[in-house]
């Protein structure tokens, strides 16, 4: 048993009547109620209805909500995507290299750490960071601007 497990420890893939899915790897154990494309979906993984995938890695465990739309993002592991949340959303036509991190993400990626929690209805720009274990309080506005980065800074 490489890393302690096998396919038989999972659930099968459960694919929705509405579901698409295009030139993409699929773990066992997922659950794709939405549409994902040209991505990668590591095991239970879920992608709610009406959500979209284009373009992405998603680590175990990522729960994508209902109506979100997710472009060349990576989320780590046991991410929470609100519904209605917008993800690698381009504000310019060449988003500028992560603020804090210029020489690590200049490539139009969101970068999401693990266990983070997006809130419902947020829009986020390219060449974000969100460190791991943020949750919806350290959110301040509707729209993260590409280059930005959210992390637990002020949070007691």
């Amino acid at each position: 048993k490489p890393f302690g497990t096998t396919l038989g420890d999972y659930p099968p893939v459960i694919i929705g009547s509405h579901a698409q899915i295009n030139h993409s790897i699929i773990g066992p154990g997922c659950e794709i109620y939405g549409t994902v494309t040209d991505s990668i979906l590591a095991p239970r993984t879920v992608i709610e209805e009406n959500a979209s995938v284009n373009r992405s890695v998603l680590m175990d465990e990522t729960i994508v909500g209902k109506g979100t739309s997710i472009t060349a993002t990576i989320c780590d592991k046991g991410v929470i995507v609100g519904p209605g949340v917008t993800l690698g959303f381009k504000t310019s036509s060449k988003p500028p290299a992560n603020f804090e991190a210029k020489h690590l993400l200049d490539c139009q990626l969101t970068v999401i750490g693990k266990n983070a929690r997006i809130p419902k209805d947020e829009i986020i720009g390219t060449n974000v960071i969100i460190y791991p274990d943020v949750d919806e309080t350290d959110f301040h506005t509707k729209m993260i601007a590409d280059a930005s980065t959210i992390s637990q800074i002020g949070r007691n």
